[in-house]
C-alpha cells in the first residue's frame, strides 16, 4: 500500500480496511469499493417472471455473499401480492447443498460466525416489527434464503450490508 512503485490501489471489502489503505496510500490513485445496500424498484407494468428471477439470483446468488446482491425491493402496490408470493415461492425452491453439487445454488456462509450475525440482524428485525415471509432459520454456516416484509428503514438489514442471504 505504502510502496511508491505502485501507483494505483484497488480494494474490494469493508469500510473499516478500506478507509484505513486510503489514509496510508499517499498520492496513489485509490479505487475502493466498499460494499453495497441495494435496493430494487419494480413499477406496476413489470415483467413478473423476469423480475422474479433477476430478484432472486440478485439476492441468493453466492448465498448473498456478493458486494452488489439485491438487499432491498420496493413495489408498486398494484403488482406487490402477486411479486411477494412469487418471490417467496421461488425462494424456497432453490436447492442449498454442497456448492460443488451442479444444481446446489446455496452454499454455506463463508463462516458460522456470519450466519450468526445474518441471524442477529434478522432477529433484530424482527423483534422491531418485521415479517418473515420465508427462510429466517440458520444451521451451522448454513441461513436459508430469507425474505422480510415492512422492515424498519433504520433496523440493520435495511442500513448496513447484510452479505447474506436476506
Amino acid at each position: 500500500v505504502e510502496d511508491p512503485r505502485v501507483r494505483a490501489l484497488s480494494f474490494t471489502g469493508s469500510p473499516k480496511v478500506g478507509w484505513a489503505l486510503k489514509a496510508k496510500a499517499g498520492m496513489k490513485h485509490v479505487s475502493l469499493e466498499l460494499g453495497g445496500n441495494a435496493g430494487c424498484i419494480v413499477d406496476a407494468d413489470a415483467d413478473l417472471d423476469d423480475v422474479v428471477d433477476r430478484l432472486t439470483v440478485g439476492a441468493f446468488y453466492q448465498s448473498g455473499q456478493s458486494c452488489i446482491s439485491v438487499q432491498r425491493v420496493l413495489a408498486h402496490a398494484d403488482i406487490y401480492d402477486a411479486l411477494k408470493a412469487r418471490l417467496v415461492e421461488a425462494a424456497e425452491g432453490l436447492k442449498a447443498g454442497h456448492p460443488l453439487e451442479e444444481d446446489t445454488f446455496l452454499g454455506p456462509l463463508i463462516t458460522q460466525g456470519e450466519a450468526e450475525r445474518v441471524e442477529a440482524w434478522v432477529d433484530e428485525a424482527t423483534a422491531r416489527g418485521a415479517a418473515v415471509l420465508c427462510g429466517g432459520q440458520r444451521d451451522g454456516a448454513w441461513y436459508a434464503p430469507t425474505w422480510l416484509e415492512g422492515v424498519p428503514h433504520d433496523a440493520t438489514v435495511s442500513c448496513e450490508e447484510v452479505f447474506g442471504p436476506v
